[in-house]
Order: C-alpha cells, then structure tokens, then sequence
C-alpha cells in the first residue's frame, strides 16, 4: 500500500475497545495507544520499555506540544492547514527548529525530508501519519491511503463526498475528512450554496422591482424594495466570500434560452445586477 520509507517495517497492530487502548509492536517494542475520550486521537502513548509521551492540546484544539517521560517538551509547528512542518525543543536555549518536513496536500511526505516524525500531514489534528501501518491513517471510521489519495473502504454516509472511496471531493486544500464519513467544509459549503440560491433571487427581484413599475399604487412597495435590495446584494457576497468565489462576477450575460436552445440565435441577453468587475454596485 505505502511507498518504500513510509511508515514503519515489521510493525503489527492490536486494539483492545474495553481499555481503549490500541497497542503496535515494532520488532521488540510494544507501542500501547490510550485514549481520553470518544476519539481516535491517543492522549497519551507508553513504550514497554517504561518510556512515555503525553500529547499536549493548544487553545485551538491542536497538537501544540509532545511532552516525554524524559521530561523533553517538544513543540509541534503547524501550517495553516493543520500540517506539523516543523519541530522545535521548548527551551529558552532554543535557537531553532530541530527538524523541519512535507507533505503533499493528499499527505505523502516529499522526498526532501530527512525525518519522519510521528505526526506531519493533519498532525495538528493528531492524525498518526509516521507510525502508521504501510502508510496507511487511521481517519475515525476509516483507514485513508495518502500513496492513493483514497479511502480503503466505502463511505458509511452516502453522497458524504464525490464517490464512496473519494477523499474531500479531491479538494484537500480546502476540506477535511478527520471521520471517514464526510468532509466538513465540503458539507458547509453545500449548505451556503443551497442558502445561496434564494438570497441572489432575493436580491434580483428586489433590485428588478425596486421603483415598483408595475405596483406604483401600493405607497409602500417603492421605499420597501429599495431597501431590500443592498441588503440582500451584502448577503450575497457574504455568501460568495465565504465560499471562497468571485464577488464581482455579475454582469451581462445570455439568457436562458441560449443555454438550452444553442441555435436559437435571436435570443437576447438578460441582465444581472449586483457587482461588476469594476466594482459597480447595483442598489
């Protein structure tokens, strides 16, 4: 499954669900997993040798530090996406990192790096990505191979991304699938693209009708509908900017009938307001 270097040789895995601990054997060392909580990230990992490592959170949730049995504090450096780049003693005769390291966006490590440390790709997520099993993660109730940017089993939850083996709906820049079951930011952003839908038409008709042509005899429908009409145009690019799209991307465009009757050609164009590449508003 892995490539050659990645993960461990040699190495066999046990779980135990009544002690909530999962034990790895390398060669003569017995590693034990014990968790905390409902998750399958361990809080902390003992060695048959008597050593131990305790996994220390950050205010956000991360993986913020490794503390040993030795009485060493390793900090964990992480990306924006949630990566441990980089390693570093917590001392204040530090004057550096001690290691730094990769990954590919789909987790595999580059071949520039000269470590391979126990979390990396996802590491602040606690994600086992240098002690697992042929390159193989553990990704909740799911392994996921990083080598085939792929789950190894079918998704539990249907439609929870693009196919029941895909990873993230092959976005993994921009979403997680820590559970196995679905991609988080891919869920949310079917949610606002849903919410999105009827806000524009909102907007449309509130813009279109906002001097109220055909309704001049109803005194309030003038006022009503030109003050609708910037809030809803802010709604749809809060929406826009929180799915990472263009806001400006209104303008003249074809109307429907050239869309579904190609030959069609006195179709004419239709107008959508809102704001322009060069930033015009419509109000």
């Amino acid at each position: 499954m892995g490539s050659p270097g990645r993960g461990r040789p040699g190495k066999t895995s046990a779980v135990e669900p009544s002690a909530r601990s999962a034990t790895s054997t390398t060669g003569g060392t017995v590693q034990t997993n014990y968790f905390a909580n409902g998750s399958d990230s361990p809080a902390w990992i003992g060695a048959s040798d008597g050593s131990w490592t305790r996994n220390v959170d950050g205010v956000d949730g991360n993986l913020a530090a490794i503390v040993s049995s030795s009485g060493s504090e390793e900090l964990q450096l992480t990306n924006l996406h949630g990566d441990v780049v980089a390693t570093a003693v917590n001392s204040s005769s530090a004057n550096g990192t001690d290691a730094y390291f990769e990954c590919t966006e789909f987790g595999v490590p580059r071949s520039s790096n000269t470590v391979t440390p126990r979390y990396a790709w996802l590491g602040g997520k606690r994600r086992d990505s240098g002690d697992a099993l042929a390159g193989i993660v553990l990704m909740g109730a799911r392994v996921y191979s990083p080598g085939l940017g792929r789950f190894l089993s079918v998704d539990p939850v249907p439609g929870g991304s693009a196919n029941q083996y895909d990873y993230a709906n092959q976005d993994p820049l921009d979403q997680y699938d820590l559970s196995g079951k679905f991609s988080w930011r891919g869920f949310w952003r079917g949610v606002l693209e849903t919410v999105s839908v009827p806000v524009y038409a909102f907007y449309y008709v509130s813009y279109s009708f906002r001097y109220c042509t055909h309704f001049g005899r109803y005194g309030g429908c003038r006022y009503s509908l030109r003050a609708a009409a910037p809030l809803a145009l802010n709604a749809d690019a809060a929406l826009d900017r929180a799915m990472h799209k263009p806001v400006n991307d209104e303008g003249t465009r074809a109307s429907i009938c050239e869309d579904y009757i190609p030959h069609y050609k006195s179709c004419p164009t239709m107008y959508f307001p809102g704001i322009h590449k060069n930033w015009h508003r419509d109000e």
